[in-house]
């Protein structure tokens, strides 16, 4: 009598703990998916492990320079909704660099458009440098959208701060900057800033990807932006420049843009790891050939 008494005490004993972790497990799952919907679905919570840095995105965006043409429609898909799969992989496309070598001083813009597996437009070319900047695996969702856009939407998602066009004062490396203007509708991303109020700008335009340089903010084109341009250029993209003029841009990329700054502390997307916000416009550009 006596041992059933303690059976039944070890029984009531050993509920009494299984009572305690159902519990127990109620609550932390309970606040396991609080925290899980409260999280902003598009900020770094969602992003795949990487710690990207402003230098590391401006290497990435390096990598198709000089060896992939403006394509109207490249880095679309055939739906022409978003991204297509060249711009949601990791990598340049071996087709983009195979229809450079095909092609002579005389590209022509308009008779590629829409060969979008051939080479890369100016919102392609962001939206590729976006998804190879933070992601580390091909197919997941991407960042392709109208160039005039992108600025704005990608503020939303939290990763930095809008600034209209008409507020834009200065510019800093990795800043994204969006034009809805008729004579412009294109996207670009700084590189850096000079002395002279030029600024050295990656982007893909007439006649591909390339790095550029803007007239200083009196419209001469001599400008610091453009001699930086135009040495390295010639240094990493010698069959390019020696194909291709140089463009030097007008003071309408100083003045039709809007401006998506990143959020570079711990609650951004991206950090700024080098500090390179703080250095030169030369500094930046050696960092990011190195």
């Amino acid at each position: 009598m006596k041992q059933q008494k303690i059976k039944i005490s070890i029984l009531v004993i050993l509920l009494c703990i299984i009572l305690v972790l159902i519990s127990i497990w109620k609550i932390t799952n309970k606040e396991t998916t609080k925290a899980f919907m409260a999280a902003p679905i598009d900020r770094i919570s969602q992003i795949p492990k990487k710690e990207p840095t402003l230098l590391s995105m401006l290497k990435t965006a390096t990598k198709p320079m000089g060896s992939t043409m403006y394509v109207y429609g490249g880095g679309w898909n055939e739906a022409d909704t978003g991204a297509g799969k060249e711009a949601v992989s990791i990598g340049c496309s071996p087709e983009w660099n195979t229809f450079y070598q095909l092609q002579d001083q005389n590209y022509d813009i308009n008779v590629s458009s829409y060969q979008i597996h051939e080479g890369l437009d100016c919102s392609g070319y962001i939206g590729w440098i976006l998804y190879n900047t933070f992601h580390t695996l091909d197919g997941e969702e991407g960042y392709v959208m109208k160039g005039e856009d992108m600025a704005k939407v990608f503020s939303q998602k939290g990763w930095g701060t809008y600034i209209p066009k008409s507020q834009v004062k200065d510019y800093q490396p990795g800043d994204i900057m969006s034009s809805d203007c008729e004579d412009c509708a294109h996207v670009y991303m700084v590189v850096a800033s000079c002395d002279d109020g030029s600024i050295l700008l990656f982007h893909s335009y007439p006649q591909g990807v390339q790095l550029n340089g803007t007239v200083d903010k009196q419209g001469n084109q001599e400008s610091e932006a453009v001699k930086l341009a135009e040495k390295y250029m010639r240094q990493y993209c010698p069959e390019w420049t020696n194909k291709y003029p140089l463009e030097i841009l007008d003071k309408k990329f100083l003045t039709h843009y809007a401006q998506m700054r990143w959020d570079t502390t711990d609650k951004g997307v991206i950090t700024d790891t080098e500090k390179i916000k703080e250095k030169s416009a030369e500094e930046i550009l050696q960092l990011i050939f190195s």
